[in-house]
């Protein structure tokens, strides 16, 4: 896959250029007239301003489909489109300050890639022309406050793409590869409301099936390795949902599983090709170039308040066959013949 090229700001002084664009610019923050590059005829090249709470293989994926996207459609990274990637590693609050940025420079659009990120630049935009795209976010954005009630359009431009439910075709799968599971782990962020929601859906399916779901929270991902080794011996395997602290510890999760022949099993596939063992669910590579399909709509003329927010398509089964070996699981024939695999 082409890597396009990005402008990155540096993280550290963010804070500090945010104050310094606004009391330059001396304008409302939907009508900065620096904003944008030129494409040579004097025609304004829009300006995507891309938001990420942190970096691990999903999102990386996610963003990585949105510029492969925009290529695809003939938006050529530096000619056709600025694409402006901003990192908040992990801090809530650097969200905010991203999204206020991007709202100052005057940015044609701006992705939230995580709830995190989606919400702080909803908040952003609240009184400006400035649409928002959501991606990698929940089955239910209408809960994190990106939706109106089944999932229609928030009304002030907005829209984007939500990873659809597939915790019931999940523990289908891993009861099929891990039979005698009765007690299924559970690492997750409380502070993350993705996390939450999904907890509450993984106990009521797990329930249904006759197990316990044993909880192991995490607050920074400082305790992830921590979180996992509490699970060791009490559980017969992991479930990570698609949570953005967790999955920053994702390749020790994916040792201790290992060391211990405790399968590990995900909530998306870019972990399963990073090391978990299998997962039923949307490729969030493709998902990111669904998200670029939404704003190239945005950028052509199509209000987000005529754009409905859907789902990412393209549900898949996916098994990482190394990491079976190494968890001590052995994978029906049936599941390899339909399986996408991964080693």
């Amino acid at each position: 896959m082409k890597k396009s090229m990005l402008r990155r700001a540096s993280i550290a002084t963010l804070a500090l250029a945010l104050t310094a664009t606004v009391s330059a610019c001396g304008q409302s923050p939907s009508g900065d007239a620096n904003a944008g590059g030129d494409s040579g005829d004097g025609a304004k090249v829009p300006t995507i301003g891309i938001s990420t709470i942190v970096s691990h293989p999903d999102l990386d994926s996610l963003i990585e489909g949105i510029q492969d996207g925009l290529a695809e459609q003939g938006y050529v990274e530096g000619e056709d489109v600025i694409v402006d990637v901003q990192n908040a590693q992990g801090d809530i609050a650097l969200t905010t300050a991203i999204a206020q940025k991007f709202v100052a420079d005057g940015v044609d659009a701006i992705v939230g890639v995580s709830t995190p990120s989606s919400q702080a630049a909803v908040k952003a935009t609240e009184n400006t022309e400035i649409p928002v795209v959501f991606s990698g976010v929940s089955a239910d954005p209408a809960e994190a406050g990106l939706a109106k009630p089944g999932n229609e359009p928030l009304g002030r431009l907005v829209t984007g793409v939500y990873t659809p439910d597939t915790i019931e075709e999940q523990l289908d799968l891993f009861a099929e590869l891990t039979p005698d599971l009765e007690r299924l782990g559970f690492i997750y962020n409380p502070g993350e409301p993705n996390s939450v929601a999904s907890r509450g859906l993984v106990e009521a399916a797990a329930q249904q099936r006759g197990w316990t779901l044993v909880d192991s929270t995490v607050t920074s991902s400082n305790y992830v390795s921590a979180a996992m080794d509490a699970l060791v011996g009490q559980v017969d395997a992991v479930l990570l949902p698609q949570d953005n602290t967790v999955m920053t510890g994702l390749q020790t999760l994916v040792k201790i599983a290992s060391d211990n022949q405790l399968p590990l099993y995900s909530s998306d596939t870019s972990s399963v090709e990073e090391g978990a063992l299998a997962t039923v669910a949307t490729n969030t590579y493709e998902q990111g170039k669904q998200t670029a399909a939404m704003l190239v709509k945005i950028l052509t003329g199509t209000s987000a308040n005529d754009i409905a927010p859907e789902p990412a398509g393209n549900v898949t089964m996916w098994v990482n066959t190394a990491s079976a070996q190494a968890m001590g699981v052995t994978v029906p024939e049936s599941i390899l013949k339909t399986a996408h695999l991964a080693e």
